[in-house]
C-alpha cells in the first residue's frame, strides 16, 4: 500500500494542471504528474513535479494502460490519482483495483460523474433546488412542429457528452437553422437540449465538500470577457444567500465530493442568474481562481483528508485574466470576427477596451514574473 501524503495527476500539461501542481507542493505533498500527450516536457522542466511519467495519449483505456498507471503509481509512492478528464476518470473508476492497493481516486464518485454528465439531470435538479433555470426542451430531426416553442436563437447541447461526442454546443439562429442541424445529423441521432441563448456575463461559483457532507464557503466569481463562449477574466463577485443557498443544496443533493464549480449566466436585461451547469471537478477556472487566491487544488486536498482547509481570499481575491486569450479577443475586435456568444458582443469597441484593461491591470493565471517555473513549462507547451 502508498504511503499517505503523495498525490499524481493524470492528464495533459495546462494551466490547471499547474496550478494544481504548485499549490499541492506548497501543502507539503510530493507531487507525481503522469503526463498523456503526445510529446514529453523538455526534460529541464520535468521538475514541475517531485517524479514525471510521460506516458503519451491513453488511446484505449484497457487492463494494460491500467494496470502500466498502476505500476508507476507504486513506483512514485503515489496514494492519491486526481484527473480532470470525466471519461478519463470513469475508467480509472472501473480498473481502480489494477492501480494498486490503497490507491484513492481524489475525485467524485463514478455513480455521481455519470449523473451529472445528463444535462436534463442537472437541471432537473437546478430546479428542484431553487436555482433560476432556462426553458429547456429536448430536439430530434422528426420534432418539427415542437421547434418554435421556445424563442430563438437558441443554443444547443448534447444531454450526455460520451453518448454524443459530435459537437459540444451550437448556436442557431432560427428555425430552419435548428432544422438543419438536426436534419444533418440523422433520425437514429440522440436528441439535443434545447435553451434560449442569453448574451451575458458568466458566474462562477466555486466549492468544495467531503464525503461526510461538510463544505468549504463558497467563492463566487463573475467573467466580464469571453471568446468564444470561453472565459478570459475572472473578477470576484459577491453571491446572495440565496444563489448560496442552492448552490449547497445542489452540491449535498447531488453528494458532490472534491471541488466542484457551477457555471451560471448573469441576465444583463432582468440581473436574474441562470443556470447553466456544474462542474463535479477541477476546470477551466482553476487556475484562474488560484491565481485570485482560492485555492482550489488545496481544497481538493481537503476534501480528501490530505490537508488543512485553504484559507479565504483576502476581500474574495483580486481580478485575474489570461493575457493570451484576451489579445486574441482584442485582435479579432479589430478584425471584426466576434460571433454572438462572445461577451461583450457586437460591440467591439467594448471588447478590445475591456480586454486591453484587463491586460493591463488583472493578474494573469499563468504568466506570473514571481513564479517563472509555471510560466516557463506553460510557454513550452503553448508554443509547440
Amino acid at each position: 500500500m502508498s504511503s499517505p501524503g503523495h498525490i499524481a495527476m493524470l492528464g495533459p500539461m495546462g494551466p490547471a494542471q499547474i496550478a494544481c501542481l504548485s499549490s499541492w507542493r506548497r501543502s507539503g505533498l510530493r507531487t507525481h504528474f503522469l503526463h498523456t500527450e503526445q510529446q514529453p516536457l523538455p526534460r529541464a522542466l520535468w521538475r514541475i513535479a517531485d517524479r514525471y511519467d510521460h506516458i503519451g495519449p491513453l488511446g484505449g483505456f484497457d487492463t494494460d494502460c491500467a494496470a502500466r498507471l498502476g505500476h508507476l503509481l507504486e513506483a512514485a509512492g503515489s496514494s492519491h490519482l486526481s484527473c480532470l478528464a470525466d471519461q478519463v476518470t470513469l475508467n480509472l473508476w472501473r480498473y481502480l483495483p489494477l492501480l494498486g492497493a490503497g490507491t484513492v481516486l481524489a475525485t467524485a464518485a463514478a455513480e455521481v460523474i455519470t449523473a451529472m454528465e445528463s444535462k436534463t439531470q442537472q437541471v432537473e435538479l437546478a430546479r428542484a433546488c431553487g436555482f433560476d433555470v432556462l426553458p429547456t426542451r429536448s430536439f430530434r430531426s422528426d420534432d418539427r412542429e415542437s421547434f418554435s416553442i421556445l424563442p430563438f436563437p437558441l443554443v444547443l447541447r448534447p444531454d450526455r457528452a460520451s453518448v454524443d461526442p459530435s459537437f459540444k454546443a451550437e448556436f442557431v439562429e432560427d428555425v430552419g437553422e435548428l432544422g438543419r442541424f438536426l436534419g444533418a445529423r440523422g433520425s437514429d441521432a440522440p436528441p439535443v437540449v434545447a435553451q434560449p441563448f442569453v448574451s451575458g456575463p458568466n458566474v462562477v461559483v466555486h466549492g468544495a465538500r467531503t464525503g461526510a457532507g461538510e463544505m468549504l464557503p463558497l467563492q463566487g466569481y463573475i467573467g466580464r470577457l469571453k471568446n468564444d463562449g470561453v472565459t478570459v477574466m475572472l473578477e470576484p463577485w459577491p453571491l446572495t444567500e440565496q444563489l448560496a443557498q442552492a448552490c449547497r443544496d445542489f452540491a449535498q443533493r447531488a453528494r458532490l465530493v472534491g471541488v466542484f464549480h457551477f457555471d451560471l449566466l448573469l441576465d444583463p436585461r432582468t440581473d436574474q442568474v441562470w443556470f447553466l451547469e456544474v462542474n463535479a471537478r477541477l476546470g477551466g477556472t482553476t487556475a484562474k481562481v488560484y491565481a485570485s487566491g482560492y485555492d482550489e487544488p488545496r481544497a481538493l486536498l481537503w476534501a480528501f483528508g490530505l490537508s488543512k482547509a485553504p484559507e479565504a481570499a483576502a476581500d474574495g481575491g483580486v481580478p485575474v485574466v489570461n493575457r493570451l486569450a484576451a489579445a486574441r479577443c482584442a485582435i479579432r475586435a479589430i478584425g471584426g470576427k466576434g460571433t454572438p456568444v462572445d461577451f461583450p458582443f457586437p460591440s467591439r469597441s467594448a471588447v478590445f477596451w475591456r480586454a486591453l484593461r484587463a491586460s493591463l491591470t488583472f493578474r494573469d493565471e499563468v504568466l506570473r514574473p514571481l513564479r517563472p517555473f509555471g510560466t516557463i513549462v506553460f510557454l513550452s507547451q503553448y508554443l509547440r
